[in-house]
């Protein structure tokens, strides 16, 4: 059988798919046992009447609701059709996440094979993108279908937009369409759509799609207090940017959420840091981007659709740097640049081979042992808010939610003395968010 006929390409392709699957539900599958978790789960799922209720009004909610805090009608609908079909059943929604994150690696692999037109190339970006352990948070957390989802029309898009036929072209706006009516995040994909083909007519309903989704979502995604000025945003949001490729090169002590205090100390070491080397990539990619040649699509990937995360800064509780979720799309780009890279080395270094397949599969496996351990932050609330506490000490909603679940689980003495070290941080917040949840505990806090 030679390696060019359609049966041989089709057995290769059905050998990667296959093996992802084995990869990816080897890390994740234990998943499957874990519950719902009170940090957003129960106010996006368990308590959400358009999830819970399947009449036509509800339905017509989903869709036509735009004033909610997020528009993300296909990842509502989603997990209605779930609850419709399976009641409340956590396994069958961790499930389809994993489904789903195997859909995109998937995905992954026919868009760098595409574009490389290098069978290892697709396998190795795959592989990495299924393991990669800042991919975590987006399958193991519930209320990050919409990333998972978003994702996914993404790449349909890209895909089918590369295609010369009239169908794949409108298959391509539909696609687009349910991308953003997943997540608006991937609003960035309509600037990638122009790199790839700089014909404004073509682009120019993709272009429409966009503002009127953005217009939707970021109308409405972060509005609370605008007491933040813009050099404070903008900072916040290039140092997120640099935390977020810190953590792809080196994804440990990762964290549920990255505070940001305020107010901002411009000249201490950090700020210097962020501001200088922020201005000097920026500086490297534009003076330097006709020069990168093959690596200039997927760096203005991953630039363009970090785009979105200036929209994550504030918060109804606070600022924040970034999210791991947030680097779900973007660093696509990169591991097809690392993939390239690897592939390259490969090809012109016969004589390092085996070394150069050594660390690769070192990689591979730390980073599938790590991205294995990391699940189980999300394996129940007393887990996950301990992780957020030693994390963020900061940040006094890992105490409220830890507290609650020491209290649950019966452990009043510990719930406590949790109570009492968010007290040292901002009595106020915890006072006002007690007073609403357990505000029995109040009295042994101020004796």
């Amino acid at each position: 059988m030679q390696l060019h006929t359609p049966s041989r390409r089709i057995l290769i392709h059905a050998l990667v798919v296959i093996g992802l699957a084995i990869v990816i539900f080897a890390i994740y599958s234990h998943v499957l046992s874990f519950g719902f978790l009170t940090w957003d789960n129960y106010a996006d799922i368990l308590r959400n009447e358009r999830v819970s209720q399947h009449s036509i009004s509800a339905f017509r909610n989903i869709f036509f609701d735009v004033l909610v805090l997020y528009y993300t009608p296909l990842t509502l609908l989603s997990w209605n059709i779930e609850h419709l079909i399976f009641g409340f059943q956590p396994a069958v929604f961790h499930l389809d996440n994993i489904l789903l994150h195997l859909l995109n690696a998937v995905l992954v692999y026919v868009i760098c094979v595409r574009h490389s037109k290098r069978l290892w190339v697709g396998i190795l970006a795959a592989l990495l993108f299924s393991i990669h352990p800042l991919n975590v948070e987006v399958v193991a957390w519930l209320s990050t279908r919409k990333h998972l989802l978003g994702t996914a029309f993404a790449l349909l898009t890209l895909i089918t937009y590369q295609s010369k036929t009239t169908t794949s072209y409108l298959l391509s706006i539909a696609f687009f369409v349910a991308a953003l009516a997943s997540s608006v995040t991937s609003i960035g994909i309509v600037l990638v759509l122009l790199l790839i083909n700089k014909n404004l007519f073509r682009v120019f309903p993709f272009a429409l799609v966009a503002l009127m989704f953005g217009a939707i979502g970021f109308g409405t995604e972060g509005v609370y207090d605008r007491v933040v000025s813009i050099p404070i945003i903008l900072f916040i949001y290039c140092k997120g940017i640099l935390l977020m490729l810190w953590h792809f090169i080196w994804p440990f002590n990762l964290s549920p959420i990255y505070s940001q205090s305020l107010p901002v100390i411009w000249w201490s070491p950090v700020s210097i840091l962020v501001v200088v080397v922020g201005a000097l990539l920026l500086a490297l990619f534009v003076r330097f981007r006709k020069k990168l040649k093959i690596a200039y699509l997927p760096l203005s990937f991953f630039v363009l659709m970090v785009i979105p995360l200036v929209f994550a800064i504030q918060k109804e509780d606070g600022l924040f740097i970034t999210q791991d979720r947030y680097a779900y799309l973007p660093t696509i780009g990169l591991l097809y640049l690392i993939a390239v890279g690897v592939e390259t080395l490969w090809h012109k270094f016969n004589h390092v081979r085996i070394l150069i397949a050594s660390v690769t599969t070192i990689i591979i496996v730390f980073f599938s042992v790590v991205a294995y351990q990391r699940t189980f932050v999300w394996e129940n609330d007393e887990v996950f808010y301990r992780a957020l506490v030693a994390h963020q000490p900061s940040y006094i909603f890992g105490y409220l939610g830890l507290g609650k679940a020491l209290e649950d689980s019966g452990f009043e003495s510990e719930a406590t003395d949790v109570y009492r070290q968010a007290l040292l941080i901002d009595p106020i917040a915890v006072s006002k968010n007690l007073r609403r949840t357990e505000s029995d505990i109040l009295p042994l806090l101020i004796e």
